[in-house]
Formats: structure tokens, sequence, C-alpha cells
């Protein structure tokens, strides 16, 4: 396999699993406060997480499309 091939293999792995990630904290995110026992300080911190990992995964698309 060529490089090129093994680090397309690999951003594809990379961004499977961050969409796998992403989709996890949206159902956490999702469920009513008083149905979880996530705090509001974590609802937080996982709010500003799945705001990166999008942020993350839209370069990782551009740069999969220019590759």
């Amino acid at each position: 396999m060529s490089s090129t091939s093994d680090i397309l293999s690999r951003l594809h792995g990379v961004v499977r699993s961050l969409e796998e990630m992403r989709r996890e904290i949206s159902d956490d995110l999702v469920k009513p406060v008083g149905a979880t026992s996530i705090s509001a300080q974590d609802r937080a911190q996982l709010s500003n997480l799945h705001r990166r990992i999008s942020a993350a995964l839209a370069e990782l698309s551009a740069e999969e499309r220019h590759m």
C-alpha cells in the first residue's frame, strides 16, 4: 500500500471514530436535564467538545476532498 493510500485509510478511520464520538455526545446532550446524571458543568463541557469535534470533522472532510 502506498504512503498516500495508508494516510487516507487512517484518515477515514479517524473520521469514523470522531463521527461516532459526536453521535454519542449528541445522544447525551438531547436527554432532558432531569433524565440524566450529567451535571450542568459536564453538559457545558460536552457541548463545547461537540462543537470542537464538529469543527474538526469539517476541516478533515475538506482535507479529504483535496487529497
